[in-house]
């Protein structure tokens, strides 16, 4: 809130009052007027740039679309200010980058963290940012690394039966010999009556055991032997 506040006061024009329902046109020339004076700041020419990009994608048919294109032709026309832009639009998307990464880490979701660093570490190779990112990268893998396992069939279910709807190619299941259509009704000793089951009984396994299925296809019963696969934590794939 208290940055909000500042940004509202630092930029008025981007401001609207809570009972203002500017039209599109209007909104477009407030927003155009505000890059012109953010590119005055050296340290805001990125955001100016953006502000500009967002009159012609928002509001194409705007009086203001114009200029606001004769505006960023000018400024890519300007080495010296293209130049600051775009390294002041590399340093807020690796601003955002870690952002992202790290929201991603407190929530759980470290698979998709560990991507993000890896992409910052890809396109920063050389620079101090891209070397935090590799360091982040290679502990975040190392973590997960060092996080058991759970076991896996590899099979989706129609609805919340327990009819086999899809098998996963190369997975347990697969290599076992299950195929879709077939109603499992036991793992091991344990009748199976619900999906909550069959996920508690799998939950007590571990990947590499081998269990045996009892399944029904076409009216028959058999029994298959299926070695569980092994599969990351929620949140780590």
């Amino acid at each position: 809130m208290p940055r909000r506040r500042a940004d509202a006061k630092a930029r008025p024009g981007l401001t609207v009052a809570p009972d203002e329902a500017p039209a599109g046109d209007q909104q477009a020339a407030r927003q155009l007027e505000t890059a012109q004076k953010e590119l005055k700041q050296a340290e805001r020419a990125w955001h100016a740039v953006a502000l500009a990009q967002g009159i012609i994608d928002r509001w194409a048919k705007s009086p203001s679309a114009e200029p606001a294109q004769k505006f960023l032709d000018q400024l890519k026309a300007n080495a010296e200010q293209a130049k600051l832009v775009a390294k002041q639009r590399s340093e807020e998307e690796i601003r955002e980058t870690v952002s992202e990464a790290r929201m991603l880490e407190r929530f759980g979701l470290r698979g998709k963290a560990l991507r993000a660093w890896r992409e910052l570490a890809e396109k920063q190779p050389d620079s101090a940012e891209g070397k935090k990112a590799v360091a982040e990268a290679k502990r975040l893998e190392t973590a997960i690394a060092a996080t058991p396992k759970r076991a896996y069939l590899g099979i989706s279910f129609e609805g919340n039966s327990l009819k086999i709807g899809q098998v996963e190619k190369g997975g347990p299941a697969d290599k076992a010999g299950l195929k879709a259509g077939d109603l499992l009704t036991k793992l091991d000793d344990a009748k199976l009556d619900s999906f909550a089951t069959l996920t508690k009984r799998l939950a007590k396994s571990r990947p590499d055991d081998e269990v045996a299925l009892e399944v029904e296809r076409n009216g028959q019963r058999m029994t298959i032997q299926v070695r569980l696969g092994a599969r990351p934590q929620p949140g780590d794939e």
